[in-house]
């Protein structure tokens, strides 16, 4: 897989996103294979100047899981092009109904990096992936990682509606949704901090504070996005 791979099959999903969740998850994992082929390198490198001295099994298998997850996606790309006619929309110029495909797909695409974030979050405390020594690195890591998506599908948003529209970008039930979610995830925060407060006073659970502020961080952006898509199922 090369970087023009990665970019023609993100442009021709950006050009034909449909509002659904199948769909918004292909993009994340479009954006997350391509961000992976940039670590390939530098895995590789690694282990030519440390096979001799270290035990490095581990990095030889996150190399081999980096490859099969940009295979596999790579290989759903071509499978929907051969499925789907040749697409003639232009990248950043977007109709009404198209603007509503758009704002869901962001939400869902919101979703899923929340849910990421959250699993890789957990993950990291386990200390399957790393030793635990490192575990506040890595998570920070996998959080910048599965925040790349959300922040490109915000970027083409702006940009989209920047040259597509004018006026209000959002439409009445768009901002009243968005109203209702807000209010969501701020109930989110305040049950998940009085909870963290009751835990740590009662040393129940020794958690570095990386670990609460990132989970508080996903949770909001998963009850945020989830509300939405809800309010439009």
């Amino acid at each position: 897989m090369s970087d023009f791979t990665t970019s023609f099959l993100l442009v021709r999903k950006l050009k034909s996103l449909t509002g659904r969740f199948l769909d918004a998850a292909y993009v994340v994992m479009i954006v997350l294979s391509g961000i992976t082929l940039l670590s390939d390198l530098t895995f590789l490198m690694d282990i030519g100047k440390e096979y001799r001295l270290f035990d490095v099994t581990g990095e030889w298998m996150m190399l081999y899981g980096f490859t099969a997850f940009q295979l596999i996606t790579v290989v759903i790309g071509f499978v929907l092009i051969l499925k789907k006619e040749p697409i003639k929309a232009h990248l950043f110029r977007i109709d009404n109904s198209e603007q509503e495909n758009l704002f869901l797909s962001m939400h869902h695409i919101a979703l899923v990096c929340g849910a990421l974030g959250l699993i890789g979050v957990a993950l990291s405390m386990t200390g399957l992936i790393v030793p635990l020594q490192f575990r506040t690195a890595l998570m920070i890591v996998v959080s910048v990682l599965v925040i790349c998506p959300l922040v490109l599908i915000i970027l083409y948003w702006l940009v989209s509606m920047a040259k597509s529209r004018r006026g209000e970008w959002t439409d009445e039930k768009q901002r009243a949704d968005t109203g209702r979610a807000a209010i969501t995830a701020l109930i989110v925060y305040l049950a998940t901090m009085v909870a963290v407060v009751v835990i740590t006073v009662l040393n129940a659970v020794d958690m570095p504070l990386s670990f609460w502020l990132l989970s508080v961080f996903f949770m909001m952006m998963t009850a945020f996005s989830g509300v939405i898509i809800k309010r439009n199922a």
